[in-house]
């Protein structure tokens, strides 16, 4: 065999062993970097290791879910689990006492929250955590109002477990006090054992979309909130 081949298949093989293992490096020490970062625990009553139960009616212990939108005459109102819908500021003064409930924000752009943050400067932050399967307009809020309670966005939760592939995920910044998954998501494999106690790491309440019975024995400890009728509050397609 050639000579120069052998050469050229050395030199090569060298080249890949150097790329594999300054990749390793980097990963190494980007995790080291994130693990360093400290997480201390919000004091909410939202965030607390309590187990809610979410999607209750005003009558029943829980969690009071209201699916906030826009009606055809671009007024906020609260849509409930039997579809009912009632001008959003109205519902919030009959809830202004009750310890806990979730906005439920199903508008898609943050150029539709015009007035939403008016309506709940109204009542005390220390109520609500806002919630919504879309990222922009929690992104949005999020700017104007950094020290309410936020929901993960899906499509975070997406991109935070492409990381945990190459164990990354302590790296990634994100800003969220809870992390709602349905049974897709296990199925789909976007939580597993490394992410969520990265989750617990960073003082985030897991709340599971579904029932208790459902959920893999490794992870029921971990879960702090269940919301059995999550289905009932999905915003429709558009």
């Amino acid at each position: 065999m050639d000579s120069d081949y052998l050469k050229g298949m050395l030199r090569l093989g060298l080249i890949a062993f150097s790329v594999v293992f300054v990749s390793m490096i980097v990963v190494v020490a980007l995790r080291f970097v994130g693990l360093s970062r400290p997480y201390k625990a919000f004091q909410h009553h939202l965030t607390a290791e309590t187990t809610y139960q979410l999607g209750k009616t005003d009558s029943e212990a829980g969690l009071l879910v209201l699916r906030v939108e826009k009606d055809k005459e671009g007024q906020w109102v609260a849509v409930e689990a039997d579809s009912t819908k009632r001008p959003l500021e109205s519902r919030l003064e009959e809830l202004s006492q009750r310890p806990g409930w979730v906005i439920y924000l199903s508008e898609t752009q943050p150029l539709q929250l015009d007035g939403l943050t008016e309506l709940l400067d109204q009542i005390d932050p220390s109520n609500f955590v806002v919630i919504s399967p879309y990222s922009k307009p929690v992104t949005a809020l999020q700017k104007k109002r950094p020290r309410w309670l936020f929901g993960l966005p899906p499509t975070e939760l997406v991109k935070w477990h492409m990381m945990s592939v190459i164990f990354l995920e302590p790296f990634i910044q994100l800003s969220a006090d809870w992390v709602v998954f349905t049974k897709q998501d296990l199925d789909d494999k976007l939580i597993d054992p490394r992410l969520t106690k990265e989750m617990q790491r960073r003082q985030m309440k897991l709340v599971y979309a579904g029932s208790k019975t459902e959920l893999p024995e490794w992870l029921i400890e971990s879960v702090t909130g269940y919301w059995q009728n999550y289905k009932d509050y999905a915003p429709p397609k558009r």
